[in-house]
């Protein structure tokens, strides 16, 4: 995934001229600044202690439903095939038709590599340079599932995962869901 960014800073533009950044101030004030630097609490001449807008607050705090022995509402456990990523009915189809596989076939896929991130600094240095790396990747059934790591160079991020049938003569791109 290619990334070009640029960035041009100035300080002043020549176009601009410092008569166009001025300002007057105004001789009239409608009422007295407050001071932004508050001083402690403490009254200096009598020694008491006046009550700060902090000490009137109360704290709030949160407790959860089962640390107080109570009842959750619902309880969801997660596994990691619980929405496995589905490879498109036309790309089954075209699986199907080209390699000729029945269902009991298709159960002896295997991923030909190893885990990416079974070597760690390996993997660490892929991502640094290329900013974009497969983590891990598992086959089940007809479902593909894994983890990409993408360095974060901008807020939306896209990865599609790149698919071919006749050895890279060809191939399609599928955009794949967060």
């Amino acid at each position: 995934m290619a990334v070009d960014i640029e960035c041009r800073y100035s300080c002043m533009a020549p176009s601009l001229r410092r008569e166009r950044f001025a300002f007057q101030i105004s001789q009239k004030s409608s009422k007295p600044l407050r001071p932004c630097i508050q001083l402690s609490g403490k009254n200096e001449a009598s020694g008491t202690v006046a009550p700060t807008v902090q000490e009137k607050k109360v704290k709030k705090r949160v407790s959860f439903a089962d640390n107080q022995g109570l009842a959750l509402t619902m309880v969801k456990v997660f596994s990691e095939f619980d929405d496995p990523l589905d490879i498109p009915l036309n790309i089954t189809e075209l699986l199907d038709s080209i390699v000729s596989l029945t269902t009991a076939e298709s159960e002896s896929f295997v991923l030909d590599f190893s885990q990416p991130s079974a070597d760690y600094l390996d993997f660490r240095n892929r991502l640094r340079t290329e900013h974009v790396c497969l983590e891990n990747c598992v086959l089940k059934d007809r479902a593909i599932a894994g983890t990409v790591k993408v360095q974060n160079l901008a807020f939306e991020k896209m990865v599609k995962v790149r698919m071919t049938f006749d050895t890279w003569k060809s191939f399609t791109d599928f955009p794949v869901g967060t």
